[in-house]
């Protein structure tokens, strides 16, 4: 993946070198529909869309509440705001029986359960010199989903940071003969009420500008670079004990694999093998 990754940013750049001065005048786009929800209670329910972004000031676009500074590695001057926009979806969901599957993809009204397109546009951490975790690569951050209930109260959400959406389809990400992603999602929402199975259905759709969709490969580049190094890091290590004791190779393995079965005093597996 990491070598399809960069080959595909080379076709990107050299396709589009001659639009490079067009980039920072176009964002790309995100909506998602609500396309069911299962085990919801009986009642009317409000959907609404929390859309983080980071970006240079408390609010540089018209569409952006002003949010929190977050931590920086450098002066004032590279400070990053965390800013949030919110959507409702314009109509109610009515679930009219207990514990009941509602199908909302195929109703007539299908554009009622569908959240307005959010703009972002690319955002490099690294080139501020700053270490924020779990960026994308892009001015989006996070999304948040709820579920109102009609008198106020919050039924349960749903919560992703943008990279991790993103990497959970890394394939589509990395496919750049599509400029439309469609991305299916289903999910238990996260509620305070015990005992509850409230899930849901989502379809995303995203549209990425070049220089978005090259920041965001080359965010995935330095993830998957690190994953491979601590990858090798660790299996260089393990080799290395297994120069030393040939013979036990085997229970090494049962004790990392943690196939033996057997409970140890503490929770560390390693320490047995040191």
């Amino acid at each position: 993946m990491k070598n399809i990754i960069e080959q595909n940013k080379l076709k990107i750049k050299t396709r589009n070198q001659e639009f490079s001065h067009k980039f920072t005048e176009v964002y790309s786009k995100l909506y998602f529909i609500v396309k069911n929800v299962t085990n919801f209670p009986i009642g009317n329910f409000i959907v609404e869309a929390e859309f983080y972004e980071l970006c240079d000031r408390e609010s540089n676009r018209s569409t952006a509440n002003t949010g929190k500074t977050l931590n920086s590695g450098g002066t004032g001057a590279s400070t990053i705001f965390e800013n949030k926009k919110s959507i409702f979806i314009n109509r109610k969901i009515q679930v009219e029986k207990e514990s009941s599957f509602v199908d909302l993809l195929n109703h007539k009204e299908k554009k009622y359960f569908k959240i307005d397109e959010f703009e972002f546009k690319k955002f490099l951490i690294d080139e501020r010199e700053l270490k924020i975790n779990n960026t994308s690569g892009t001015s989006l951050f996070k999304m948040k989903i709820n579920f109102f209930k009609e008198n106020g109260d919050l039924l349960g959400s749903f919560s992703k940071n943008f990279i991790v959406l993103l990497l959970m389809n890394i394939e589509k990400v990395a496919d750049i003969l599509h400029d439309d992603i469609c991305i299916n999602l289903s999910t238990r929402l996260e509620s305070d009420e015990d005992n509850t199975d409230y899930r849901i259905e989502l379809e995303f759709f995203l549209r990425f500008d070049i220089s978005s969709r090259l920041s965001i490969l080359e965010n995935i580049l330095k993830i998957l670079g690190n994953v491979i190094d601590m990858n090798a890091l660790y299996h260089n290590n393990l080799y290395e004990i297994y120069s030393y004791f040939p013979e036990l190779q085997e229970s090494i393995n049962d004790i990392l694999n943690e196939s033996n079965g057997k409970n140890t005093n503490c929770q560390s597996c390693e320490c047995n093998i040191l």
